[in-house]
């Protein structure tokens, strides 16, 4: 794996000169960053933007300053997903995969990509605004799940044998993947209203998979703010927390806690797709 540097700066069209591009899209939520030709990985920036806002206004660009990059990876966040094991698989019956978890909406199309690390496949929608916002950008754009690829990152770092749980916090929801004898046995998303019910969540799964809140190492990353409730309660109901950092990468702001656990999401795809 090649080592790459992060910086944290403005963009502007002459970064994305033979760059990739790294998106992360959750409703009106969004997180871009630029790995430049000389391998750096930086530019990261956050915003929220309305419904009606065009997204390249926004950042100054147009539909001609993204035919330079190299490539385009957007990171969905949609949380209606589903797994399905590769001998189980049937493209005639993403629908019915679906509407098993009544989340399927007959008016949007159904996507399905091959996580081959796990022999499965990830089924999933795309919503009306994240289909909308695809068709401004280019040819080169390759859309990913977020599960895919959090499952992708980690599973080929794993080095233990021991349980390993990685948490990934969005607005209101949060993506959970377990790894025991260095498989998958875990991965879901769950939606929450408060810290006390993410907690709750969190803590059925560990009775679920009978593993102690006290010993088991949980890596949290995402979308918490330092000293909220949901920051606070878990600290106080799992033992063993661990922030999502890295060491594959260079950098003279990982000391701003904020940033590696909140740009994960980002990290993890440049990672995935060098």
């Amino acid at each position: 794996m090649i080592e790459e540097s992060i910086s944290k700066d403005s963009i502007k069209a002459s970064d994305l000169i033979n760059s990739d591009l790294f998106i992360s899209f959750n409703g009106t939520q969004s997180k871009l960053s630029v790995r430049k030709k000389d391998g750096i990985l930086g530019n990261f920036q956050e915003w929220t933007f309305k419904e009606s806002e065009n997204i390249l206004d926004l950042l100054s660009l147009g539909n001609a300053d993204l035919e330079i990059c190299k490539s385009i990876h957007l990171l969905t966040h949609f949380d209606q997903y589903t797994l399905i094991p590769a001998k189980f698989y049937d493209n005639s019956h993403n629908k019915d995969f679906l509407a098993q978890l009544s989340v399927l909406d007959n008016t949007l199309p159904i996507r399905a990509d091959f996580i081959e690390l796990v022999n499965a496949f990830i089924v999933y929608q795309l919503s009306s605004n994240e289909l909308e916002f695809l068709k401004i950008w280019p040819k080169q754009t390759k859309v990913h799940h977020h599960a895919a690829i959090f499952i992708q990152y980690q599973l080929e770092r794993i080095r233990s044998n021991k349980p390993e749980v990685y948490i990934h916090f969005e607005e209101n929801n949060f993506n959970c993947i377990i790894f025991i004898d260095k498989q998958l046995v875990y991965s879901n998303n769950q939606g929450f209203y408060s810290a006390s019910d993410a907690i709750y969540f969190i803590l059925a799964i560990f009775q679920q998979l009978q593993l102690n809140t006290n010993e088991e190492p949980v890596i949290i990353s995402g979308r918490i703010m330092p000293f909220s409730d949901l920051h606070n309660s878990i600290l106080r109901f799992i033992k063993n927390v661990q922030w999502f950092t890295t060491t594959e990468f260079k950098s003279n702001i990982i000391e701003d806690s904020n940033f590696p656990h909140l740009f994960s999401d980002l990290i993890r795809l440049s990672a995935c797709e060098l």
